[in-house]
């Protein structure tokens, strides 16, 4: 899909005015880095990884054939935000190396970290008091009061 509109971006003539090179330039870093076909894959791997958890917890049993058809013949981009969705709307517990690895796809998409984070149940593993190194971390991140 991102090919495609690439194709007509290139064919039709930009309307207004063009933003200045330094600005167009500023923006590369910040471009997907994923082409279509990975990107079909790792969505479909990470929709297969909760396909039961998502099986039991969304009333509709199309549901995970529609996100597994749009991801394939649709648009893998689409895929995976609608998947995003249906996992928060019900409330889908995902796993922190899970949570990990969809923070990292957003990135490699330019999706801000809130695409992601904000309204996913992560079950995130307990805290071991007798470790230093996470209370440590915690202490770090807490404002002084």
């Amino acid at each position: 899909m991102r090919q495609w509109l690439q194709r007509i971006s290139d064919v039709c003539p930009p309307q207004g005015d063009e933003a200045d090179l330094h600005t167009s330039a500023s923006f590369d870093g910040h471009r997907p880095q994923v082409g279509e076909e990975d990107l079909r894959s790792i969505v479909k791997a990470e929709i297969d990884h909760l396909a039961t958890k998502l099986q039991n917890a969304i009333p509709t049993s199309e549901t995970l054939s529609a996100l597994y058809d749009i991801v394939q013949h649709a648009d893998a981009d689409l895929g995976l935000r609608m998947f995003l969705r249906a996992v928060k709307a019900y409330s889908v517990p995902v796993s922190a190396e899970q949570h990990t690895r969809l923070l990292q796809l957003a990135e490699q998409l330019a999706y801000h970290f809130s695409v992601v984070h904000d309204g996913l149940n992560v079950r995130w593993p307990p805290i071991d008091p007798a470790d230093r190194a996470s209370t440590e971390h915690l202490a770090a991140g807490c404002p002084d009061e």
